[in-house]
C-alpha cells in the first residue's frame, strides 16, 4: 500500500433517491440577489488572496504555539464531537455504531453523514449548518473505514479488518430503518495491493446500490485534497503546520500548491458528473478548500490540522457555504 495512503487513512459516491429533486443544479449557485456575493464565492476569494501571500500572517487561528497538538486541541475539546468522542469509532476491532444525533430529535429532515475521517473532519460544518437549517443531522463514522466496501478492507497497518466490513452493514441496516432524508457519504480511495479504476467503481456502486431501496438522496463527496503525496521543494512531505512554519517567509511553497497535483486520481475519475451511478449526485466540497490551487491556511486560519484533514476553525468558518452548496440538493425536501 502506499505509504501516503497508509497515513492519511489513520484518521479515519455514487448514490439513490426518493422524492430527490437533484435535477440540474450548477454547484455554488444560490437564490442570493443577483449582484450580491454568496459565502461560497468570499470562501473562494479568501481562498485565492491565500496564493498571493509571501509571508505568514501575524495573526493566525489556532495560534501557532498550538500547532503541535492540533489532533488534540483541534477536535479533543470539541463539546458535541471531536476525535475524542464517543461518536468517533478508531478502534480496529470494534464494529459498535455510536449514534450522534445533532439538532432536534422530532426534525422531519435528516442528513446523515457517514465514512472514515474524511467525513468526521466536516462533522463541525454540518452540526453548524443544521442549527439554522431545521434539519436533524445523523453522523455515523468510523475511523479508517470508508462507507465503500471493500473485499479486502485492512487496517492502517495492512492488517485485516473485518469490524469495517460489520460497520459497513450495520449502516447499511441503519439507513433501511430510519429513512433519512439525504445520505452524505465521504471516504478515501479503496485502498488494495493494486487499486484500480474497476475496483473503486465497483465499491462505490456496492454501497450506492446496498442503500438504494431507503429512498434517500444520496450524495458522494468529492475526494479532497491529500498533501501525503506531494513532495516539496525540500523534497520531503510535510503536514501543514510543519510547511507553514518551516517556511514562514516563503508562502508560496504551502499556498501556491496546484489542485491537479493533490488530488487522488482514481476517485477523481469515478466521481465526476458523467459516470455517477444511478440518481447519486456528486457533493464538491473541494470548493471550500481549493479553486485551481489548494492552500494550506486562509484568511489567517488553518485549513488543515495535518496534511488531509480539514481543522474544525476552518471546517465552522466554511459552513455558511456548505448549506449554499447543499441548498439546490434539498430544495422541495
Amino acid at each position: 500500500m502506499n505509504h501516503w495512503l497508509r497515513k492519511s487513512r489513520i484518521l479515519g459516491g455514487p448514490l439513490p433517491v426518493r422524492a430527490f429533486s437533484l435535477g440540474d443544479v450548477v454547484l455554488g449557485h444560490t437564490t442570493a440577489n443577483a449582484g450580491s456575493v454568496t459565502t461560497l464565492e468570499k470562501i473562494q476569494s479568501e481562498l485565492h488572496a491565500s496564493t498571493l501571500l509571501k509571508s505568514l500572517p501575524i495573526h493566525v487561528n489556532p495560534l501557532t504555539r498550538e500547532w503541535t497538538d492540533l489532533l488534540t486541541r483541534d477536535y479533543g475539546a470539541v463539546a458535541t464531537g471531536g476525535w475524542n468522542s464517543t461518536c468517533w469509532d478508531e478502534s480496529q476491532s470494534s464494529s459498535s455504531l455510536p449514534t450522534c444525533v445533532y439538532g432536534d430529535q422530532s426534525a422531519k429532515r435528516t442528513l446523515l453523514l457517514t465514512g472514515d475521517s474524511q467525513a468526521w473532519m466536516w462533522e463541525p460544518a454540518f452540526d453548524k449548518w443544521r442549527q439554522s437549517s431545521g434539519w436533524k443531522v445523523i453522523v455515523l463514522t468510523k475511523g479508517a473505514c470508508q462507507p465503500w466496501p471493500d473485499s479486502q478492507q485492512e487496517f492502517v497497518n495492512d492488517s485485516a479488518f473485518p469490524a469495517c466490513r460489520t460497520f459497513q452493514t450495520n449502516v447499511v441496516r441503519y439507513v433501511k430503518a430510519t429513512y433519512p432524508s439525504v445520505v452524505v457519504a465521504a471516504g478515501l480511495v479503496p485502498v488494495v495491493p493494486r487499486t484500480s479504476i474497476s475496483r473503486v467503481e465497483t465499491d462505490e456502486s456496492e454501497f450506492v446500490t446496498s442503500i438504494t431501496t431507503s429512498g434517500a438522496g444520496i450524495l458522494i463527496v468529492h475526494p479532497s485534497p491529500s498533501f501525503y503525496a506531494y513532495n516539496y521543494t525540500a523534497r520531503s512531505t510535510l503536514s501543514t503546520p510543519t510547511c507553514l512554519a518551516r517556511h514562514a517567509q516563503q508562502m508560496h511553497v504551502c499556498n501556491d500548491i496546484s489542485k491537479g497535483l493533490i488530488m487522488n486520481y482514481y476517485m477523481s475519475v469515478v466521481l465526476n458528473e458523467n459516470t455517477l451511478l444511478g440518481k447519486s449526485r456528486l457533493l464538491k466540497l473541494s470548493q471550500l478548500l481549493c479553486n485551481s490551487k489548494c492552500p494550506m491556511i486562509a484568511d489567517g486560519t488553518l485549513v488543515y490540522i495535518d496534511s488531509d484533514h480539514v481543522s474544525y476553525d476552518w471546517a465552522i468558518h466554511v459552513s455558511s457555504a456548505l448549506g449554499e452548496i447543499l441548498a439546490p440538493y434539498l430544495k422541495g425536501l
